[in-house]
Protein backbone atom coordinates (compact mmCIF):
# COMPACT_ATOMS: atom_id res chain seq x y z
CA UNK A 1 0.00 0.00 0.00
CA UNK A 2 1.87 -0.41 3.07
CA UNK A 3 2.80 0.22 0.95
CA UNK A 4 0.31 2.05 3.46
CA UNK A 5 1.00 -1.92 4.18
CA UNK A 6 -1.94 -3.52 5.06
CA UNK A 7 -0.61 -5.88 7.84
CA UNK A 8 -2.17 -4.56 10.77
CA UNK A 9 -3.73 -7.62 12.27
CA UNK A 10 -2.26 -10.86 10.27
CA UNK A 11 -3.26 -14.47 11.64
CA UNK A 12 -0.27 -16.35 12.19
CA UNK A 13 0.52 -19.96 12.28
CA UNK A 14 1.61 -20.84 15.80
CA UNK A 15 2.65 -24.20 14.90
CA UNK A 16 2.61 -26.88 12.10
CA UNK A 17 -0.61 -27.36 10.95
CA UNK A 18 -2.23 -24.64 13.32
CA UNK A 19 -1.76 -21.11 11.08
CA UNK A 20 -4.48 -19.40 13.71
CA UNK A 21 -4.32 -16.93 16.34
CA UNK A 22 -3.33 -13.20 15.46
CA UNK A 23 -0.18 -11.39 15.62
CA UNK A 24 -0.10 -7.66 16.34
CA UNK A 25 0.59 -5.05 14.06
CA UNK A 26 4.45 -5.08 13.31
CA UNK A 27 6.72 -1.85 13.19
CA UNK A 28 6.65 -0.62 10.41
CA UNK A 29 10.16 -0.41 7.74
CA UNK A 30 11.75 2.19 5.49
CA UNK A 31 9.60 2.23 2.47
CA UNK A 32 10.06 4.67 -0.92
CA UNK A 33 7.89 7.72 -0.81
CA UNK A 34 5.66 8.75 -3.62
CA UNK A 35 6.56 11.93 -5.21
CA UNK A 36 4.80 13.86 -3.09
CA UNK A 37 5.84 15.95 -0.03
CA UNK A 38 2.47 17.38 0.75
CA UNK A 39 0.84 14.30 1.59
CA UNK A 40 0.60 14.54 5.12
CA UNK A 41 0.32 10.74 5.51
CA UNK A 42 1.53 8.74 2.78
CA UNK A 43 2.04 5.06 4.00
CA UNK A 44 2.77 2.18 2.66
CA UNK A 45 3.83 1.80 -0.48
CA UNK A 46 3.64 4.47 -2.65
CA UNK A 47 3.15 3.21 -6.11
CA UNK A 48 1.96 6.60 -8.13
CA UNK A 49 1.63 6.98 -11.83
CA UNK A 50 -0.85 7.38 -14.65
CA UNK A 51 -4.87 6.96 -15.61
CA UNK A 52 -6.47 4.63 -13.80
CA UNK A 53 -7.41 1.40 -15.10
CA UNK A 54 -10.99 2.63 -16.17
CA UNK A 55 -10.64 5.71 -17.66
CA UNK A 56 -11.25 4.40 -20.85
CA UNK A 57 -14.36 2.39 -20.20
CA UNK A 58 -16.41 5.51 -18.58
CA UNK A 59 -17.26 8.92 -20.33
CA UNK A 60 -14.71 11.18 -19.51
CA UNK A 61 -15.68 15.32 -19.53
CA UNK A 62 -14.50 16.98 -22.78
CA UNK A 63 -11.06 18.30 -22.25
CA UNK A 64 -10.37 21.88 -20.25
CA UNK A 65 -7.54 23.89 -20.30
CA UNK A 66 -5.58 24.37 -16.66
CA UNK A 67 -7.33 27.11 -15.17
CA UNK A 68 -5.12 30.34 -14.64
CA UNK A 69 -1.74 29.87 -14.45
CA UNK A 70 -0.75 25.73 -14.45
CA UNK A 71 2.33 26.87 -11.43
CA UNK A 72 -0.13 28.54 -9.52
CA UNK A 73 -2.88 25.55 -9.96
CA UNK A 74 -0.26 22.97 -9.38
CA UNK A 75 0.67 24.82 -5.95
CA UNK A 76 -2.95 25.06 -5.02
CA UNK A 77 -3.26 21.30 -5.21
CA UNK A 78 -0.21 21.02 -3.17
CA UNK A 79 -2.16 22.94 -0.16
CA UNK A 80 -5.31 21.35 -0.68
CA UNK A 81 -3.28 17.92 0.11
CA UNK A 82 -1.40 19.34 2.72
CA UNK A 83 -5.14 20.09 4.50
CA UNK A 84 -5.73 16.61 3.85
CA UNK A 85 -8.06 17.32 0.75
CA UNK A 86 -7.49 14.83 -1.53
CA UNK A 87 -11.05 14.17 -2.49
CA UNK A 88 -11.46 17.83 -3.72
CA UNK A 89 -8.05 17.76 -5.83
CA UNK A 90 -8.91 14.47 -7.26
CA UNK A 91 -12.30 16.60 -8.10
CA UNK A 92 -10.41 19.48 -9.80
CA UNK A 93 -8.06 17.20 -11.49
CA UNK A 94 -10.93 15.22 -13.22
CA UNK A 95 -12.58 18.73 -13.97
CA UNK A 96 -9.94 19.39 -16.67
CA UNK A 97 -10.21 15.89 -18.68
CA UNK A 98 -8.47 13.27 -19.88
CA UNK A 99 -6.01 16.18 -21.22
CA UNK A 100 -4.16 15.88 -17.89
CA UNK A 101 -2.93 12.35 -18.41
CA UNK A 102 -0.39 13.56 -20.73
CA UNK A 103 1.07 15.93 -18.44
CA UNK A 104 3.53 14.06 -15.81
CA UNK A 105 3.35 17.01 -13.01
CA UNK A 106 -0.41 16.30 -13.47
CA UNK A 107 -0.46 12.81 -13.06
CA UNK A 108 2.41 12.67 -10.53
CA UNK A 109 -0.30 14.93 -8.33
CA UNK A 110 -3.25 12.96 -9.07
CA UNK A 111 -1.32 9.56 -7.24
CA UNK A 112 -0.45 12.11 -4.39
CA UNK A 113 -3.80 12.61 -3.55
CA UNK A 114 -4.54 8.65 -4.49
CA UNK A 115 -2.00 7.79 -2.02
CA UNK A 116 -3.64 10.10 0.34
CA UNK A 117 -7.16 9.02 -0.44
CA UNK A 118 -5.59 5.38 -0.32
CA UNK A 119 -6.59 4.11 -3.90
CA UNK A 120 -4.05 2.05 -4.35
CA UNK A 121 -4.56 0.93 -7.85
CA UNK A 122 -5.52 4.13 -9.27
CA UNK A 123 -2.31 5.14 -7.90
CA UNK A 124 -0.41 2.48 -9.29
CA UNK A 125 -1.36 3.31 -12.47
CA UNK A 126 -0.83 7.34 -12.39
CA UNK A 127 3.15 6.41 -11.36
CA UNK A 128 3.65 4.11 -14.19
CA UNK A 129 1.75 6.28 -16.68
CA UNK A 130 4.27 9.25 -15.73
CA UNK A 131 7.26 7.00 -15.53
CA UNK A 132 6.39 6.14 -19.59
CA UNK A 133 6.29 9.38 -20.26
CA UNK A 134 9.36 10.35 -18.46
CA UNK A 135 11.35 7.71 -20.05
CA UNK A 136 9.66 9.02 -23.84
CA UNK A 137 10.72 12.30 -22.55
CA UNK A 138 14.68 11.21 -22.07
CA UNK A 139 15.12 9.43 -25.33
CA UNK A 140 14.69 12.79 -27.21
CA UNK A 141 16.51 14.63 -24.25
CA UNK A 142 18.30 12.60 -22.22
CA UNK A 143 19.16 15.43 -19.56
CA UNK A 144 16.21 17.27 -19.41
CA UNK A 145 15.84 17.81 -15.46
CA UNK A 146 12.08 18.12 -15.81
CA UNK A 147 11.89 14.39 -16.68
CA UNK A 148 14.76 13.16 -14.76
CA UNK A 149 12.90 14.45 -11.86
CA UNK A 150 9.38 12.84 -12.80
CA UNK A 151 11.16 9.54 -13.62
CA UNK A 152 12.86 9.42 -9.77
CA UNK A 153 9.66 10.77 -8.53
CA UNK A 154 8.22 8.08 -10.20
CA UNK A 155 10.12 5.15 -9.49
CA UNK A 156 10.17 6.09 -5.56
CA UNK A 157 6.28 5.53 -5.84
CA UNK A 158 6.87 2.48 -7.32
CA UNK A 159 9.18 1.29 -4.62
CA UNK A 160 11.91 0.12 -7.35
CA UNK A 161 14.55 0.77 -5.08
CA UNK A 162 17.17 -0.06 -7.31
CA UNK A 163 16.35 1.68 -9.82
CA UNK A 164 15.19 4.80 -7.68
CA UNK A 165 18.72 4.75 -6.38
CA UNK A 166 20.57 5.59 -9.29
CA UNK A 167 17.61 7.90 -10.69
CA UNK A 168 17.43 9.97 -7.29
CA UNK A 169 21.53 10.96 -7.88
CA UNK A 170 21.37 11.55 -12.09
CA UNK A 171 17.92 13.57 -10.89
CA UNK A 172 19.86 15.89 -8.20
CA UNK A 173 22.47 16.40 -10.77
CA UNK A 174 20.25 17.48 -13.15
CA UNK A 175 18.84 19.55 -10.08
CA UNK A 176 20.51 20.33 -6.98
CA UNK A 177 17.74 22.76 -5.60
CA UNK A 178 14.51 20.64 -5.91
CA UNK A 179 13.17 20.25 -2.62
CA UNK A 180 10.87 16.95 -3.58
CA UNK A 181 14.08 15.32 -5.10
CA UNK A 182 16.30 16.07 -1.64
CA UNK A 183 13.47 14.64 0.60
CA UNK A 184 13.20 11.86 -1.92
CA UNK A 185 17.31 11.03 -0.98
CA UNK A 186 16.61 11.27 2.40
CA UNK A 187 14.61 8.72 2.32
CA UNK A 188 16.81 6.39 0.37
CA UNK A 189 19.40 7.41 3.37
CA UNK A 190 16.97 5.44 5.74
CA UNK A 191 16.48 2.61 3.62
CA UNK A 192 20.18 2.20 2.99
CA UNK A 193 20.17 2.47 7.31
CA UNK A 194 22.01 5.53 7.32
CA UNK A 195 20.20 6.98 10.21
CA UNK A 196 22.26 9.79 10.93
CA UNK A 197 22.44 11.15 7.56
CA UNK A 198 18.47 10.89 7.48
CA UNK A 199 18.68 12.65 10.34
CA UNK A 200 20.67 15.37 8.93
CA UNK A 201 19.34 16.01 6.00
CA UNK A 202 16.00 16.00 6.71
CA UNK A 203 17.07 18.94 9.53
CA UNK A 204 18.46 20.52 6.67
CA UNK A 205 15.47 20.21 3.47
CA UNK A 206 12.40 20.30 5.75
CA UNK A 207 12.79 23.74 7.21
CA UNK A 208 13.70 25.13 3.93
CA UNK A 209 11.55 28.46 3.12
CA UNK A 210 8.20 26.79 4.99
CA UNK A 211 5.35 28.13 7.40
CA UNK A 212 5.72 26.09 10.89
CA UNK A 213 2.56 24.12 10.46
CA UNK A 214 3.03 22.85 6.62
CA UNK A 215 7.30 22.12 8.01
CA UNK A 216 6.17 20.09 10.89
CA UNK A 217 3.00 17.76 8.54
CA UNK A 218 6.05 17.62 6.27
CA UNK A 219 8.85 16.56 8.55
CA UNK A 220 6.26 14.13 10.37
CA UNK A 221 6.06 12.32 6.84
CA UNK A 222 8.68 11.72 6.25
CA UNK A 223 9.65 10.69 9.62
CA UNK A 224 6.76 8.27 9.31
CA UNK A 225 7.86 7.08 6.08
CA UNK A 226 11.36 6.30 6.62
CA UNK A 227 9.92 3.97 9.80
CA UNK A 228 10.34 5.99 12.55
CA UNK A 229 7.04 6.24 13.75
CA UNK A 230 8.18 7.39 17.88
CA UNK A 231 9.60 10.46 16.30
CA UNK A 232 6.40 10.86 13.78
CA UNK A 233 4.06 11.30 16.47
CA UNK A 234 5.99 13.60 18.02
CA UNK A 235 5.70 15.73 15.37
CA UNK A 236 2.59 15.10 14.22
CA UNK A 237 1.96 16.27 18.49
CA UNK A 238 3.56 19.31 17.80
CA UNK A 239 0.89 20.06 14.59
CA UNK A 240 -1.84 19.62 16.93
CA UNK A 241 -0.62 21.76 19.87
CA UNK A 242 -0.34 24.52 16.83
CA UNK A 243 -3.79 23.38 15.47
CA UNK A 244 -5.89 21.00 17.81
CA UNK A 245 -8.49 19.93 15.08
CA UNK A 246 -6.08 19.16 12.09
CA UNK A 247 -7.57 16.16 10.51
CA UNK A 248 -4.74 14.91 8.86
CA UNK A 249 -2.40 15.44 12.18
CA UNK A 250 -5.22 13.58 13.92
CA UNK A 251 -5.79 10.70 11.57
CA UNK A 252 -1.63 10.29 10.90
CA UNK A 253 -1.39 10.08 14.88
CA UNK A 254 -3.81 7.87 15.73
CA UNK A 255 -1.77 5.44 12.40
CA UNK A 256 1.06 6.19 14.90
CA UNK A 257 -0.10 4.99 17.48
CA UNK A 258 -1.07 1.82 15.90
CA UNK A 259 2.07 1.21 14.60
CA UNK A 260 3.04 1.17 18.40
CA UNK A 261 0.51 -0.90 19.53
CA UNK A 262 -1.54 1.80 21.43
CA UNK A 263 -4.35 0.50 20.34
CA UNK A 264 -6.99 2.45 22.64
CA UNK A 265 -4.66 5.76 22.05
CA UNK A 266 -5.36 5.01 18.24
CA UNK A 267 -9.17 5.07 18.48
CA UNK A 268 -9.41 8.22 20.62
CA UNK A 269 -7.32 10.16 17.89
CA UNK A 270 -8.83 8.76 15.07
CA UNK A 271 -12.56 9.07 16.45
CA UNK A 272 -11.71 12.75 17.10
CA UNK A 273 -10.55 12.95 13.27
CA UNK A 274 -13.92 11.86 12.74
CA UNK A 275 -15.95 14.18 14.43
CA UNK A 276 -13.94 16.85 12.49
CA UNK A 277 -13.82 15.24 9.06
CA UNK A 278 -16.59 12.17 8.82
CA UNK A 279 -15.18 11.22 5.29
CA UNK A 280 -11.90 11.44 5.60
CA UNK A 281 -10.90 7.74 4.63
CA UNK A 282 -7.54 7.43 6.57
CA UNK A 283 -9.38 8.02 9.76
CA UNK A 284 -11.87 5.38 9.60
CA UNK A 285 -9.04 3.01 8.63
CA UNK A 286 -7.11 3.55 11.51
CA UNK A 287 -10.36 3.31 13.58
CA UNK A 288 -11.24 -0.22 12.24
CA UNK A 289 -7.53 -1.16 12.61
CA UNK A 290 -8.49 -0.20 16.12
CA UNK A 291 -11.16 -1.81 16.64
CA UNK A 292 -9.71 -5.39 15.31
CA UNK A 293 -6.53 -4.89 17.49
CA UNK A 294 -9.33 -4.69 20.49
CA UNK A 295 -11.42 -7.92 19.51
CA UNK A 296 -14.48 -5.45 18.32
CA UNK A 297 -14.96 -6.86 14.83
CA UNK A 298 -18.84 -6.21 14.33
CA UNK A 299 -17.88 -2.76 15.18
CA UNK A 300 -14.97 -2.64 12.82
CA UNK A 301 -16.86 -4.23 10.13
CA UNK A 302 -19.39 -1.50 10.38
CA UNK A 303 -17.12 1.45 10.24
CA UNK A 304 -15.50 0.19 7.15
CA UNK A 305 -18.65 -0.89 5.48
CA UNK A 306 -19.23 3.29 5.75
CA UNK A 307 -15.81 3.72 4.13
CA UNK A 308 -16.53 1.50 1.33
CA UNK A 309 -19.85 3.20 0.87
CA UNK A 310 -17.86 6.63 0.20
CA UNK A 311 -14.81 4.61 -1.80
CA UNK A 312 -16.20 1.58 -3.27
CA UNK A 313 -12.82 0.53 -4.32
CA UNK A 314 -11.26 0.70 -1.15
CA UNK A 315 -8.67 -1.99 -1.50
CA UNK A 316 -7.38 -1.62 1.91
CA UNK A 317 -11.09 -1.22 3.40
CA UNK A 318 -12.35 -4.48 1.98
CA UNK A 319 -8.70 -6.25 2.96
CA UNK A 320 -9.61 -5.35 6.78
CA UNK A 321 -12.57 -6.47 6.35
CA UNK A 322 -11.29 -10.40 5.62
CA UNK A 323 -8.94 -10.02 8.16
CA UNK A 324 -12.09 -8.93 10.74
CA UNK A 325 -14.35 -11.83 9.27
CA UNK A 326 -11.42 -14.14 9.45
CA UNK A 327 -10.94 -13.76 12.73
CA UNK A 328 -14.21 -13.50 14.02
CA UNK A 329 -14.62 -17.09 12.34
CA UNK A 330 -16.34 -16.06 9.07
CA UNK A 331 -14.68 -17.41 6.79
CA UNK A 332 -17.47 -17.77 3.79
CA UNK A 333 -17.42 -13.83 4.20
CA UNK A 334 -13.50 -13.39 4.48
CA UNK A 335 -12.47 -15.21 1.43
CA UNK A 336 -14.92 -12.88 -0.49
CA UNK A 337 -13.54 -10.14 1.08
CA UNK A 338 -10.44 -11.19 0.50
CA UNK A 339 -11.20 -12.11 -3.32
CA UNK A 340 -12.66 -8.13 -3.54
CA UNK A 341 -9.36 -6.50 -2.13
CA UNK A 342 -7.28 -8.64 -4.79
CA UNK A 343 -9.84 -7.32 -7.76
CA UNK A 344 -8.88 -3.63 -6.43
CA UNK A 345 -5.29 -4.03 -5.95
CA UNK A 346 -3.64 -6.97 -6.71
CA UNK A 347 -0.12 -6.79 -6.28
CA UNK A 348 -0.73 -6.49 -2.55
CA UNK A 349 1.61 -9.17 -1.20
CA UNK A 350 -0.24 -9.22 2.14
CA UNK A 351 -3.51 -9.89 1.12
CA UNK A 352 -2.41 -13.38 -0.43
CA UNK A 353 -0.15 -14.22 2.74
CA UNK A 354 -3.47 -13.79 5.03
CA UNK A 355 -5.54 -15.25 2.75
CA UNK A 356 -3.03 -18.47 2.59
CA UNK A 357 -3.93 -18.76 6.12
CA UNK A 358 -7.37 -18.56 5.53
CA UNK A 359 -7.16 -21.20 3.03
CA UNK A 360 -5.32 -23.67 5.50
CA UNK A 361 -7.94 -22.68 8.51
CA UNK A 362 -10.34 -23.90 5.92
CA UNK A 363 -8.58 -27.07 5.21
CA UNK A 364 -7.21 -26.05 1.73
CA UNK A 365 -3.44 -26.26 1.69
CA UNK A 366 -2.91 -26.71 -1.69
CA UNK A 367 -4.78 -23.04 -1.91
CA UNK A 368 -2.93 -21.89 1.02
CA UNK A 369 0.20 -23.09 -1.35
CA UNK A 370 -0.23 -21.17 -3.80
CA UNK A 371 -1.46 -17.94 -2.07
CA UNK A 372 1.70 -18.16 0.02
CA UNK A 373 3.37 -18.88 -3.49
CA UNK A 374 2.10 -15.32 -5.39
CA UNK A 375 2.58 -13.52 -1.61
CA UNK A 376 6.68 -14.47 -2.14
CA UNK A 377 6.64 -13.69 -6.39
CA UNK A 378 4.94 -10.20 -5.73
CA UNK A 379 7.25 -9.17 -3.25
CA UNK A 380 10.24 -10.34 -5.23
CA UNK A 381 8.60 -7.21 -7.94
CA UNK A 382 7.41 -4.65 -5.18
CA UNK A 383 9.28 -5.49 -2.16
CA UNK A 384 6.33 -4.89 -0.14
CA UNK A 385 6.41 -7.44 2.80
CA UNK A 386 8.58 -6.45 5.66
CA UNK A 387 11.16 -8.83 7.11
CA UNK A 388 9.01 -10.02 9.92
CA UNK A 389 6.12 -10.45 7.80
CA UNK A 390 8.35 -12.08 5.28
CA UNK A 391 10.11 -14.67 7.43
CA UNK A 392 5.98 -15.41 8.67
CA UNK A 393 4.88 -16.22 4.82
CA UNK A 394 8.00 -18.49 4.64
CA UNK A 395 6.94 -20.07 7.55
CA UNK A 396 3.61 -20.31 7.57
CA UNK A 397 4.93 -22.01 4.14
CA UNK A 398 6.71 -24.57 5.66
CA UNK A 399 3.27 -25.32 7.67
CA UNK A 400 1.52 -25.93 4.84
CA UNK A 401 4.29 -28.01 3.25
CA UNK A 402 4.53 -30.52 6.31
CA UNK A 403 1.03 -30.64 6.26
CA UNK A 404 1.37 -31.98 1.98
CA UNK A 405 4.17 -34.25 3.32
CA UNK A 406 6.78 -32.40 1.75
CA UNK A 407 9.47 -32.53 4.45
CA UNK A 408 12.44 -31.05 2.72
CA UNK A 409 10.67 -28.17 0.96
CA UNK A 410 9.35 -27.45 4.42
CA UNK A 411 12.70 -27.45 5.30
CA UNK A 412 14.03 -25.15 3.42
CA UNK A 413 11.29 -22.93 3.90
CA UNK A 414 12.17 -23.32 7.46
CA UNK A 415 15.37 -22.71 7.08
CA UNK A 416 14.73 -19.15 5.10
CA UNK A 417 12.43 -17.50 7.55
CA UNK A 418 14.80 -18.38 10.19
CA UNK A 419 17.55 -16.30 7.90
CA UNK A 420 15.10 -13.36 8.18
CA UNK A 421 14.24 -13.29 11.32
CA UNK A 422 16.40 -16.47 13.89
CA UNK A 423 13.56 -15.70 16.69
CA UNK A 424 10.30 -16.73 14.42
CA UNK A 425 8.96 -19.92 16.69
CA UNK A 426 6.58 -20.83 13.92
CA UNK A 427 9.61 -21.20 12.06
CA UNK A 428 11.61 -23.42 14.61
CA UNK A 429 8.47 -25.22 15.37
CA UNK A 430 7.71 -26.19 11.55
CA UNK A 431 11.54 -26.61 10.84
CA UNK A 432 11.64 -29.33 14.04
CA UNK A 433 8.40 -30.73 12.46
CA UNK A 434 10.14 -31.42 9.12
CA UNK A 435 13.09 -33.49 10.35
CA UNK A 436 10.73 -35.43 12.74
CA UNK A 437 8.98 -36.32 9.59
CA UNK A 438 12.22 -36.84 7.75
CA UNK A 439 13.80 -38.97 10.27
CA UNK A 440 10.98 -41.37 10.04
CA UNK A 441 11.19 -41.95 6.63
Amino acid sequence: MRTYSMSMVAIVATACGSMTGRNASEPPQPRAATGSVGDPESQVRRRAAAVDAGRESRQDPPAKSIPGDPLAFEAEMRKLLSDTKGDEVLRQLAAIGPAMSAKVSLLLLEADACAQTLQEQRMFDCLTRALELADEALLSNPGSPDALSARAHALAGLARQDEFAAAIERALQASPDDQELQLHHTLRLALQSDATGFWRELDRVAKRDRAPLPRLMLRASMEKRAGFPVQALETYTAVLRLNPGHCGALASAAACHGDLGNHDRQLALASRALNQCPNLILARISQAEALIHMGRFAQAVAVLDGAIKLQPTLAQGHFLRAIAFSSSGQSREALAAFETSIQQWPQDADVYANLAKLHYQMGDAQRALAACDQALTLNVRWGTLSGPTLANVHADRACVLCKLDRPEAALAAADLALAINPGNSNATTNRQVALQMLRGR
